[in-house]
C-alpha cells in the first residue's frame, strides 16, 4: 500500500531517484531544468530526450493557434490534403470528404471526386453517406445515458437482467456470463453476427424481431470465452439496443430514442436511421468493390450495429461532445463520457487499442479515439483526440480503405501540431503578490526544506536536492505544484506530487506568510518560514 506520504517526499525523492538510476546524467538534467524554467524553451532546445531515461512525452494543453498558422503546421495540413486526395487514386474511389478541426474551427476540408458516377459534383460536408458501424458509438451512448439516468444499474450486470429471454450455449470448461461492459468493448465473446433471416423482397438483411433472435440463440455457441480478446459481434451491439430501450420502454423503439435523445440535443438534423426521398437525394451514391453502384438495403433488427447515415458536418458536432466531456452534462453526465472513452483491451501488436465501442489508434504518445464504419459501398471513420481537442473525420462512397487513412494524417499533423503548441503554452499563473510566498522554508525537524524564488513571472520551489517545480496561482494563499516536463512518466504517477496543494498561512505582520501546510503523515506536513 503507497504511503499518503509520497507527495509529500516527491519534491526530494525524484531527484535523488534520477540521480540514482542515471548517475551524472540526473545531476545534469537537474540543473538543465532549472536553467529552463519554460517549457516551451525546455522542448526547443532538446529535441530529443537524455538517452539514459525514458522520459515521458511532453503532452501540450490546446491553446487558439496564431493566424497566419506556424508554417510547419501549415505545410503538415497540406500533406494531409495530398494524402488524402492520393487515396482516390490509389482505391479507385468515386468521391471522399474529410475535415478535420481544432478547438472547435476547422483546420482543413478535403473534398474530391464525385458523388455520384457520371456527375461532376463533388462531394461536401452536407452530402449524406451511410456510416456503418460509426452506428455503434450512438448504441453505446445510449447504453451510457441509461446508466445515467438510473435505468441500468451497473455495466458489469449480465444482459440477462435486462433480456430474460437470453441465452446461449457454452462450449467451453469455464462460466461465461455476458455482461453490458463486454458486449460494448467487443470482449463477451458472442458470435460475430445475428442469426438473421434475410428478405430479398423487402430488402431487409434482418426482418426478424428480438424474440426470432433469441429463440435462435439458443442453440448457438459463444465464439470464445468472455474477456479473453476482442471480437468483433454485430450481435452483441444488436442485443444492446434491442434489449435495453425495450426494457427502457416497451413503447420505445430504439430508433426513435436515439433520435430524442442524442440527435435532436446536438442538433444533429442530417443524421437518422430512415431513408426518405429527402435523404436519399442528399445521398452519395454508393459503389461495392467492382465500381458497380448497391442496392439501399435495411439492418432491421440489427440496425443498432450500422443503420444509420450522417453527414461530416454532424460527425464534427458529435466529435465536438465527446471533446468536450460532455458540454456540461445535458446528454450525459461529464464522468460517464470519460468512462465511455477508456481502453478496454490492448492488442498483441501494441498499437491497437479496443474500447467502447472504439478501434483506438496509438500514434506516437496519443490515443486516437476512433471507430471505423463499412457498409454496402459506403465507409467512414470517426475519430478525434479528446486531450488535443482535435477532430477527424472521413465519409467516402466506395470500397472499404485501410485505417492508414487515419493515422497517416494524424502522424503528418501531430508531429507539426504538439511541438507548435509546447511552445506557445501559457506560463504558470503569477500571484499578485508574490513576495508573501517568496523565502525559504523548512519543516519542524530540519529535515526537509525548500526554497521558493520568482523567475521572470513565474514561482518555482526549489527542494534542498535542487529538483525545481513550478507554483501555479490558484487564489490567495493557494499554490498549486506543476513538476516540469522530461521526467520518466512513472514518477508522475507514483510520486503523485504533480498538482499536489501548498496552503500557505494568513500573511502575518511582516506582510509575508510564515509558513504552508503540504498534507503528509508523520508530523512532516507543516513548513515554517526561516528567518534570516
Amino acid at each position: 500500500m503507497r504511503s499518503n506520504m509520497a507527495p509529500l517526499l516527491s519534491l526530494v525523492f525524484v531527484s535523488m531517484m534520477i540521480s540514482g538510476m542515471t548517475g551524472n546524467s540526473g545531476a545534469t538534467l537537474v540543473k538543465e531544468l532549472q536553467a529552463h524554467i519554460s517549457v516551451g524553451d525546455y522542448l526547443k532546445d532538446h529535441k530529443a530526450p537524455p538517452t539514459p531515461l525514458n522520459v515521458c512525452p511532453y503532452h501540450p494543453k490546446p491553446v487558439p493557434l496564431p493566424s497566419p498558422l506556424p508554417k510547419n503546421v501549415s505545410d503538415a495540413l497540406k500533406n494531409m490534403s495530398e494524402s488524402a486526395k492520393s487515396v482516390i487514386n490509389a482505391t479507385n474511389l468515386p468521391g471522399l470528404v474529410g475535415t478535420i478541426s481544432y478547438l472547435g474551427k476547422t483546420l482543413l476540408t478535403v473534398e474530391d471526386g464525385v458523388i455520384k458516377k457520371g456527375s461532376t459534383t463533388a462531394p461536401d460536408v452536407d452530402t449524406i453517406f451511410r456510416i456503418g458501424s460509426v452506428t455503434k458509438v450512438f448504441t453505446v451512448l445510449a447504453m451510457f445515458q441509461l446508466l445515467d439516468r438510473k435505468h441500468i444499474k451497473s455495466l458489469d450486470d449480465p444482459l440477462s437482467d435486462y433480456c430474460p429471454l437470453f441465452s446461449i450455449k457454452n462450449p467451453y470448461d469455464i462460466e461465461n456470463v455476458v455482461t453490458l461492459r463486454q458486449m460494448a468493448s467487443e470482449l463477451s465473446g458472442l458470435p460475430n453476427e445475428p442469426p438473421c433471416t434475410p428478405s430479398l423482397v423487402k430488402k431487409n438483411l434482418c426482418p426478424d424481431t428480438t424474440n426470432d433472435i433469441l429463440t435462435k440463440l439458443k442453440d448457438q455457441y459463444i465464439a470464445m470465452p468472455a474477456w479473453t480478446r476482442p471480437s468483433y459481434s454485430n450481435l452483441a451491439y444488436g442485443l444492446l439496443g434491442r434489449c435495453l430501450i425495450h426494457h427502457y420502454n416497451p413503447a420505445v423503439t430504439f430508433e426513435e430514442y436515439v433520435e430524442n435523445n442524442i440527435l435532436k440535443p446536438l442538433n444533429m438534423t442530417s443524421t437518422g436511421f430512415e431513408y426518405t426521398d429527402d435523404v436519399i437525394a442528399r445521398m452519395a451514391t454508393g459503389y461495392d468493390v467492382n465500381g458497380n453502384p448497391v442496392p439501399g438495403l435495411d439492418l432491421g433488427w440489427a440496425a443498432p450495429a450500422g443503420q444509420m447515415y450522417s453527414t461530416v458536418s454532424d460527425l464534427m458536432k458529435f466529435a465536438e461532445f465527446f471533446n468536450s466531456y460532455g458540454k456540461g452534462g445535458k446528454i450525459l453526465s461529464p464522468h460517464l463520457v470519460k468512462e465511455m472513452l477508456l481502453p478496454a483491451f490492448i492488442d498483441y501488436d501494441s498499437v491497437t487499442v479496443f474500447g467502447s465501442p472504439w478501434e483506438m489508434i496509438l500514434e506516437g504518445s496519443y490515443l486516437i479515439v476512433s471507430k471505423g464504419g463499412s457498409v454496402n459501398g459506403y465507409g467512414a471513420f470517426f475519430t478525434f483526440i479528446p486531450e488535443l481537442q482535435l477532430s477527424y473525420v472521413v465519409m467516402y462512397n466506395g470500397n472499404y480503405i485501410p485505417e492508414s487513412i487515419v493515422a497517416t494524417p494524424y502522424a503528418l499533423l501531430l508531429t507539426a501540431l504538439v511541438p507548435a503548441l509546447a511552445n506557445m503554452q501559457p506560463k504558470q499563473p503569477l500571484p499578485p503578490h508574490p513576495e508573501v510566498y517568496i523565502g525559504n522554508y523548512s519543516d519542524q525537524f530540519g529535515i526537509f526544506k525548500y526554497s521558493i524564488n520568482q523567475y521572470e513571472d513565474t514561482l518555482v520551489v526549489t527542494s534542498s536536492t535542487n529538483f525545481v517545480s513550478y507554483l501555479s496561482y490558484k487564489q490567495d494563499l493557494l499554490l498549486q505544484i506543476v513538476l516540469p516536463p522530461s521526467l520518466p512518466c512513472v514518477f508522475y504517477e507514483i510520486t503523485a506530487a504533480n498538482n499536489q496543494w501548498l496552503y500557505f498561512d494568513e500573511v502575518d505582520e511582516t506582510g509575508k506568510s510564515p509558513g504552508f501546510t503540504f498534507p503528509g503523515l508523520y508530523g512532516t506536513d507543516k513548513f515554517l518560514r526561516i528567518k534570516s
